[in-house]
C-alpha cells in the first residue's frame, strides 16, 4: 500500500519541501536537502522499513501494522 500510495510515511515536510520521517532512526538514508527533498518518503515506502516499525512497535499481525499506519497519518 505504501509503494501504490495507497498510505503515506509518516512524517512532517518543512518550510523547503523537504521531508522528514518521524522514525527516521529505522533507516539509513541521507536527510533530505534541495536536491534530494524525498529522500527518507522514499526509504519510508520500502518493506525494510516497515519490517523495522514492525519490530519497532512489536506488531504481530498485517492487521495491527495497517492499523498503525493509519493511526498516525
Amino acid at each position: 500500500m505504501l509503494k501504490e500510495r495507497k498510505l503515506h510515511p509518516v512524517g512532517e515536510f518543512d518550510k523547503r519541501g523537504r521531508f522528514y520521517l518521524e522514525d527516521d532512526e529505522l533507516v539509513d538514508v541521507r536527510s533530505p536537502s534541495a536536491a534530494y527533498p524525498y529522500s527518507q518518503m522514499s526509504a519510508g515506502r520500502t518493506s525494510k522499513f516497515v519490517k523495522a516499525m514492525a519490530e519497532k512497535y512489536k506488531v504481530q499481525s498485517k492487521d495491527e501494522l495497517l492499523a498503525l499506519f493509519t493511526s498516525k497519518n
